[in-house]
């Protein structure tokens, strides 16, 4: 009968030790899994370099349309035919647009990464805290 409790309480102990090693797989291929996805989605800018100049895009793009804007003006006030005028304007709200339209994709961006990296950092911990309880 003893020797039953204890074969019982050495099995008990082997499968907790695979439980607790299977627990540590899947949060290792977790990490590796959103690791791959990352580095798939943004070839780029996976390896934690901005893409940055969002910022500096955008205030270029304000000045550049600011000058189209002037030049339209000064077109018309000196009795250009119209599509002189017309031009610039189209240009700088071009520049406009597209300016603001990189700007909000590069936050898409930026908010995609933080939450990659969050993710990563909780996975981390988890492993870690797996290898701490099998020890």
């Amino acid at each position: 009968m003893a020797d039953d409790r204890q074969d019982t309480q050495e099995i008990a102990q082997s499968t907790d030790q695979i439980a607790s090693d299977v627990a540590a797989i899947r949060l290792q291929n977790d990490l590796e899994r959103i690791d791959r996805v990352r580095q798939a989605a943004t070839p780029a800018t996976a390896s934690g370099q901005s893409g940055g100049g969002g910022a500096l895009g955008l205030a270029f793009a304000v000045f550049f349309a600011s000058v189209c804007f002037i030049m339209a003006g000064l077109a018309s006030s000196h009795g250009a035919p119209g599509v002189f005028a017309l031009v610039p304007v189209g240009m700088g709200i071009f520049a406009l647009v597209a300016a603001i339209s990189a700007f909000a994709g590069q936050q898409g961006v930026d908010a995609a990464r933080a939450d990659y990296q969050r993710r990563r950092v909780r996975l981390l911990q988890e492993i870690e805290q797996a290898q701490r309880s099998r020890q």
